[in-house]
């Protein structure tokens, strides 16, 4: 570590490590008593010789502490329908990010020839829950792997069915609100997960009107039956 600064607003903070960056400046600023969306908060990192030079924005100070909005660095996001999770479309090439500190549980065929990669939650308060991304995605993580909170994942492939994200079955091999799901109807589970997104930060709309039932939740994950 080499220098730091930190306080709100446009915050630069000075640090070197290339693997926890994200993580060092979120502490240096939650223990300075500063807070930030990510949005205004810039993280540079340097060394003399410029081997672990970066600068990008700060992550995981959002309203669940340690998370972030996974669409926090997509452009061009276009909200769609509540279903078995939440849809989505964005620019191609749009980073996608890890919501939460997870591990790669698997990386399957999900939709139409499309991958889900599954994760499952490490720490914080839905820390054992399992969630995925899927469809018009292409990942660039491996199953096994371990992410950091506000870690691209995927970026938004150039052509496809759009994004699904949601929760997924525990050492399953389907989405939660799966069992019972049909098209156009929506989810406990994703509307649940709607609800996440908003508290992170996404501003995903209610998706009312997409999908036929409840398309958004009062709570971060389901505590009854998660199907339609």
């Amino acid at each position: 570590m080499h220098q730091s600064d930190w306080g709100t607003g446009n915050t630069v903070v000075g640090l070197c490590d290339s693997q926890n960056r994200e993580n060092y400046a979120t502490q240096a600023l939650q223990a300075a008593g500063g807070s930030s969306s990510g949005a205004g908060a810039v993280f540079v990192s340097t060394q003399p010789d410029g081997s672990c030079n970066a600068s990008y924005p700060v992550t995981g100070t959002g309203p669940i502490a340690g998370y972030t909005n996974p669409f926090e660095k997509a452009t061009g996001i276009a909200w769609e329908r509540t279903d078995q999770g939440v849809d989505a479309a964005m620019n191609p090439g749009s980073p996608i990010l890890a919501l939460a500190p997870s591990k790669v549980m698997m990386i399957v065929d999900f939709y139409a020839g499309q991958p889900a990669i599954v994760m499952q939650v490490t720490a914080g308060p839905l820390a054992g829950k399992w969630w995925y991304m899927s469809e018009q995605i292409q990942p660039t993580v491996s199953q096994g792997q371990t992410v950091n909170a506000g870690q691209t994942i995927a970026t938004y492939a150039p052509a496809g069915t759009g994004i699904e994200t949601g929760w997924w079955q525990p050492n399953g091999g389907y989405a939660l609100g799966h069992p019972g799901y049909a098209d156009g109807l929506a989810t406990h589970s994703g509307a649940d997960f709607r609800y996440l997104l908003q508290q992170l930060g996404a501003n995903p709309g209610s998706g009312a009107g997409m999908s036929s039932g409840t398309t958004f939740g009062n709570t971060y994950y389901p505590t009854g039956d998660p199907g339609p």
